[in-house]
């Protein structure tokens, strides 16, 4: 008998969604020990929103978390420190950095997560109205 499986679902060659079954272990090991960047909610927004992510256990990581307008520009810097593994949750009230509230419109949160030289980006969008 098996004691875990994968499943990955794919659309134009890109991994959109996984599905895992098996033991606390497999589960561990497959989802937990991977940064996760989740979706904002509510989105879109007026009044704040929240940002959730995750970072494996363990460790520690320096992160970074912006958000951006669509040409690039920093809107707001969120978060920049150094934080060990667990799930975070960080709320934004759309404000700049200035403290004045950002334009309706798409902005693009990114999350940076250094490892000593490893760096990995994650990014997601959220509509402010």
């Amino acid at each position: 008998m098996r004691e875990a499986t994968n499943y990955g679902f794919f659309l134009e060659g890109k991994r959109k969604l996984s599905i895992g079954f098996g033991n606390d272990q497999f589960i561990e090991n497959s989802f937990l020990q991977k940064i996760f960047l989740g979706s904002n909610f509510p989105n879109p927004f007026s009044d704040g929103t929240v940002i959730p992510f995750r970072l494996p256990q363990g460790k520690d990581y320096e992160v970074e978390l912006g958000v951006y307008d669509l040409m690039g520009r920093r809107a707001a810097l969120l978060l920049d420190d150094v934080l060990t593994g667990g799930m975070y949750e960080i709320k934004w009230v759309g404000n700049d950095r200035s403290g004045k509230a950002v334009a309706n419109g798409v902005y693009l949160y990114v999350l940076k997560v250094r490892q000593g030289q490893q760096e990995e980006k994650y990014l997601r969008k959220m509509v402010v109205r």
